[in-house]
């Protein structure tokens, strides 16, 4: 069986997401995305991003959520901090199953934990599992990673917003229909990023290296670039979204 066929159809929906149980069935419902805050460093041939997403449950349940984020080719995730109620948590490295029994064990006593770990059966997926996120409650998600720029014919070097950090609104019939009523099986088939209304977004970069910057366009969105006086760094800000 190939990798695809044996990998869990929700595991195609990005953003986070909040399990519940009523009548013995576990139901499925996206939780609101507030805004993105994002800075991009490129040097030289290398790009680190920089990420805030904040998202609120407005349920008056609380849910079980995992963030599920596209790990993109060539880039590699780093770090994870996960703030709620005015606390920190910060994400460290652990053996498998010892970092799966903290977790346990602390989701058990009603505690809020965050794991972090790749897909069981492909590791292009990343999972962020928090635990308990109280109904009112926001989740403050930072993350941080680093992604190799695929150098051009013409010798530059082209930089994509990684998928989760560029969301986009859900197709209409998923956003009609009443987000308690949704399974696993209503989200198998899409692949964008799970927002239903709009969040405020904001982004900013920065490009700087040892070589001469001839120039920086973009073809999907008017940005605004500053290049130093040395043509060796320069600031970049959209314009408009």
């Amino acid at each position: 069986m190939s990798t695809t066929e044996m990998q869990p159809q929700h595991f195609t929906q990005w953003g986070m997401l909040g399990t519940y149980i009523v009548n013995d069935k576990p139901l499925v419902r996206c939780v609101e995305l507030e805004s993105v805050r994002t800075k991009v460093t490129v040097r030289g041939f290398v790009a680190q991003v920089r990420a805030t997403l904040v998202y609120h449950n407005l349920s008056p349940n609380p849910l079980q959520v995992k963030c599920v984020f596209p790990v993109e080719d060539g880039a590699a995730f780093y770090k994870f901090e996960a703030r709620l109620d005015g606390r920190t948590i910060i994400a460290q490295c652990m053996e498998k199953k010892k970092a799966e029994k903290v977790y346990k064990d602390a989701v058990s006593e009603g505690k809020t934990a965050v794991l972090a770990r790749e897909h069981e059966y492909t590791s292009d997926i990343l999972q962020l599992a928090l635990g308990n996120l109280p109904s009112g409650e926001r989740a403050e998600i930072e993350v941080s990673l680093v992604m190799e720029l695929c150098v051009r014919t013409d010798g530059g070097v082209s930089f994509i917003l990684p998928t989760v950090l560029n969301p986009r609104y859900s197709p209409a019939d998923l956003v009609q229909k009443d987000s308690a009523e949704l399974s696993w099986n209503d989200l198998s088939d899409q692949r964008t990023v799970c927002v239903a209304k709009a969040y405020s977004m904001d982004i900013e970069g920065s490009v700087c290296g040892s070589h001469q910057i001839a120039r920086i366009i973009s073809h999907t969105d008017p940005i605004n670039v500053t290049i130093s006086d040395d043509t060796k760094s320069a600031q970049v800000v959209p314009t408009a979204w």
